[in-house]
């Protein structure tokens, strides 16, 4: 039930927002991670919407998930992303180099169970991009799935790129 879950989210997310699921296994150690004020703002707007539950464009009824924590790595992996599209100019979740946001997020360092990214071009700020996240089907259902535990951030000029992830567990 749980696979065929995460395939109808994959399959509904498709370009918007993928989402991907890992069997291995494996656990890093925490470690002290911290945003930048644009990173901490839309953490915070994300896990607002996140405590209250969220019927996502879809009209379905999420309920309320557990708040995303930081991760840095995730952030480098976005940050890679964003300053691509803005390098080169293109906004898609392939990146010019062929890569797809789980081979960024491996790159980065972050060893997912499952993983998943949003982009978004030429919001204002993050309070107006969150916002069409969660008027986005793909990219809300990222934003409230329950088994994300954390995620990074970057903006690149007009180039936004929210990663998602939680750790292989033994």
């Amino acid at each position: 039930m749980r696979l065929l879950f995460l395939l109808t989210l994959l399959l509904a997310a498709c370009e918007s927002s993928p989402l991907q699921n890992a069997a291995q296994t494996y656990v890093r150690p925490v470690s002290q991670e911290v945003p930048d004020a644009l990173g901490q703002t839309v953490l915070d707007a994300v896990n607002q919407l996140r405590a209250k539950g969220c019927h996502c464009p879809d009209d379905k009824w999420y309920p309320p998930a557990p708040a995303l924590r930081w991760n840095d790595l995730l952030a480098k992996s976005a940050r890679r992303h964003a300053l691509d599209m803005q390098k080169h100019n293109f906004f898609k979740h392939t990146g010019s180099d062929g890569s797809e946001f789980t081979d960024r997020i491996k790159s980065a360092g972050y060893h997912w169970q499952v993983a998943a990214e949003n982009l978004a071009m030429g919001h204002s700020d993050a309070l107006d991009v969150v916002k069409n996240w969660e008027t986005s089907d793909g990219h809300c259902q990222n934003l409230m799935h329950p088994e994300l535990h954390e995620m990074g951030l970057a903006k690149a000029g007009r180039f936004w790129v929210q990663d998602f992830g939680a750790l292989r567990q033994k």
